[in-house]
């Protein structure tokens, strides 16, 4: 009876040491798709929903394009009424950030933008900028 109380607690401390052995190991790669942002961001983006706490004064409006390029550049080009605006900038992605970097111009100074991805597939990208608005893009086909 004593060695058979012995031979429990032995398996008992061998199941602990490999429970506790197996929460030590990290993951070779990156996990969930977050790994894959940078190569599905490339593409042109056409916004379909902006909710934006200012309406007047929202980053982008619905049927505004954006492309990524492979080369980490983007333009975007921006309708406004019967106007558009053509924006080019240069972007970094860095898991589910994107860090816009928009060029000095003779009216401001160079301005980095953080965007934070919050749905990102092979027709869809839904982000969030440091301004709290939301932006649901879908890819142009062909791209």
């Amino acid at each position: 009876m004593k060695s058979l109380r012995w031979m429990l607690a032995g398996v008992i401390l061998c199941a602990m040491a490999v429970a506790v052995r197996a929460d030590d190991k990290k993951p070779d790669k990156p996990s969930s798709d977050k790994a894959d942002y940078a190569k599905l961001v490339v593409g042109t983006w056409e916004a379909t929903k902006v909710d934006s706490k200012d309406k007047d004064n929202a980053p982008v409006t619905v049927g505004s394009i954006a492309e990524f390029t492979k080369d980490g550049k983007i333009k975007a080009t921006v309708k406004r009424g019967a106007k558009e605006e053509v924006h080019e900038a240069t972007y970094k992605v860095d898991g589910d950030k994107i860090t816009l970097t928009v060029p000095k111009t003779n009216d401001s100074p160079e301005k980095n933008i953080t965007l934070t991805i919050k749905k990102l597939n092979d027709s869809e990208l839904t982000i969030v900028d440091d301004e709290g608005n939301t932006i649901e893009w879908k890819r142009k086909k062909g791209s």
